[in-house]
């Protein structure tokens, strides 16, 4: 008589991801400034007479309702003859760029949730709005709903 082999018992353990650790709030570029939607018109870096950016090519153009990951909000520093001008340290692609006349927002972000907190950023860190995730901030994580 020929016995089978009991079969193994194979233990399945479900693994656990674990929540991926949040940025703090100067490595996402996190920023609340009052009265601003964060689009290029009120950052420094605009150049609206030609439609451009201080930090991209010459050849490309940042519209008013532009948005970036690199918004900065006044202290012009690339300037010739009291004019900012462009100077290609960046392009359109790398800051991420998009256009829209909302702006854009934490309030406005697949990240952010309804409860004000962010998927992204650690809300404890050290930067602006301590202890808090502001839903009028933004920051380099931006991503339009």
């Amino acid at each position: 008589m020929k016995i089978s082999p009991v079969p193994k018992t194979v233990l399945h353990v479900p693994v656990l991801n674990a929540a991926p650790k949040k940025a703090s709030k100067t490595d996402a570029g996190y920023v609340h400034r009052i009265g601003t939607d964060y689009r290029c018109i009120d950052c420094w870096k605009f150049i609206a007479e030609t439609e451009q950016c201080a930090e991209y090519r010459v050849t490309d153009s940042a519209k008013v309702n532009g948005t970036c990951t690199e918004w900065s909000f006044n202290n012009p520093l690339v300037m010739i003859a009291g004019v900012v001008v462009p100077n290609g340290a960046l392009s359109p692609e790398v800051t991420g760029y998009t256009e829209d006349p909302k702006g854009t927002k934490c309030i406005r972000c697949v990240h952010f949730d309804p409860l004000g907190f962010c998927e992204r950023v650690d809300e404890k860190s050290i930067g602006d709005d301590p202890g808090e995730i502001n839903p009028n901030a933004c920051c380099r994580f931006q991503k339009p709903k």
